[in-house]
């Protein structure tokens, strides 16, 4: 009976995700190392898990200064990561217009550009991040630098993530497409949190 149970709320969180899915889905992209996950949306709560930068999880709804994570989904596990250690994204088509355009982020030291051109049902890509204390000292200061291409559905307005991230950073979120947030213009695309330029 219990295994009946368990498989019945898993059957009924993957339909509310699919439902949310439908209707732009939340994503959470953690901005630090070593966030804690709790039981509970209150720094009081019962830490479940640890996230580190970088990594993205699906995103319920908030609760007061918490926002409620799906860390895994397969044993139906979730917790509340405090929303001032995240950016969370409402996931968009990525409109055509935007495939012509530079991305950016500015973060702890390092610079990243991004650019797309769009080539029919592919998207290349092209970017280049650099330490700023490594160009202040007279040199380039590019660490990593890199180009390829992905496909694009027009469609849908899905653009898939490469086939490995940025930098060396893992990729734990499984998705196998771009975040984008229309409203703050942010994208989540190889590992990295990058926003439009105007």
């Amino acid at each position: 009976m219990k295994q009946l149970i368990s498989i019945l709320a898993f059957i009924a969180l993957a339909i509310g995700i699919t439902a949310s899915a439908q209707s732009n889905p939340r994503y959470a992209y953690v901005r630090k190392s070593n966030v804690n996950i709790r039981a509970t949306p209150s720094s009081k709560g019962r830490v479940v898990n640890k996230a580190q930068e970088g990594y993205v999880y699906y995103a319920g709804p908030d609760n007061g200064d918490w926002v409620k994570v799906y860390y895994d989904i397969f044993n139906e596990e979730d917790g509340y990561i405090s929303k001032s250690l995240v950016d969370v994204l409402e996931s968009c088509p990525l409109p055509q217009d935007k495939l012509n355009s530079t991305f950016t982020f500015d973060k702890d030291g390092a610079i990243g550009v991004l650019n797309f051109t769009r080539k029919g049902d592919k998207v290349e890509y092209d970017y280049y991040i650099k330490d700023k204390e490594l160009a202040r000292s007279g040199g380039s200061g590019i660490i990593e630098r890199g180009s390829d291409e992905v496909n694009y559905n027009a469609d849908s307005g899905e653009l898939f993530q490469p086939s490995t991230w940025f930098c060396g950073i893992e990729d734990v979120s499984g998705l196998p497409h771009a975040i984008y947030d229309s409203k703050t213009g942010k994208l989540i695309f190889g590992g990295f949190l990058w926003t439009a330029e105007n």
